[in-house]
């Protein structure tokens, strides 16, 4: 993905379950290329509200720039 994104690319993942649990859809993520301004900063205040309303004891969340820009 790094490679091949034709601009920005932002990585947002929300988990409610530990990884490891094969058996079950442990959360969602998505992969935003070219973000509109400032979703990085939303996203940021938003995942762990949700984590905290979600799964309080379990959950996580990630939010990485895979490619902070493309010049």
């Amino acid at each position: 993905m790094k490679a091949n994104a034709p601009g920005p690319a932002l990585f947002a993942q929300l988990l409610l379950y530990p990884l490891g649990n094969e058996e079950r859809l442990n959360g969602c993520g998505l992969v935003i290329v070219r973000p509109p301004w400032q979703l990085d900063h939303e996203l940021g205040r938003l995942l762990p509200f949700l984590r905290r309303t979600l799964a309080p004891e379990l959950g996580q969340t990630d939010l990485t720039w895979l490619v902070k820009d493309r010049a």
